[in-house]
């Protein structure tokens, strides 16, 4: 994570590189576990990388409609450059024309971010 002109660290009223002042939206990527072979098991991950502060939602959605069954999303993993990231897995059995979407919301809905697996 690199500062840019004008932004620094701040903890409290001090100056600390421990903290960074300005929020960063997150790098978002989605790939299946395994190979995807038609009507096989299989799990899609979400990962999203690069974030601060740790305050971030995420939702799969099949062909457009939320999904929630079998969902397993981790805790927040500190990088060391005081960014964060964060994984969530969607176990799915591969059908024919349906797509997956991970969407990530952040407290800037500016930074709302939806990562696409392709048609399958």
């Amino acid at each position: 994570m690199s500062r840019q002109a004008g932004t620094g660290w701040l903890r409290g009223s001090q100056w600390d590189p421990l903290t960074p002042v300005s929020p960063v939206p997150p790098e978002v990527t989605v790939f299946p576990e395994d190979p995807v072979e038609l009507g096989e098991p299989n799990v899609l991950i979400c990962f999203v990388d690069k974030f601060f502060p740790p305050a971030l939602s995420m939702t799969w959605l099949k062909n457009g409609q939320e999904v929630t069954q079998g969902v397993y999303e981790t805790d927040f993993y500190p990088r060391q450059d005081y960014g964060f990231r964060k994984f969530s897995y969607l176990p799915f059995l591969p059908s024919q024309g349906d797509f997956y979407d991970c969407r990530v919301e952040t407290p800037n809905p500016s930074n709302t971010l939806c990562s696409l697996f392709p048609d399958l």
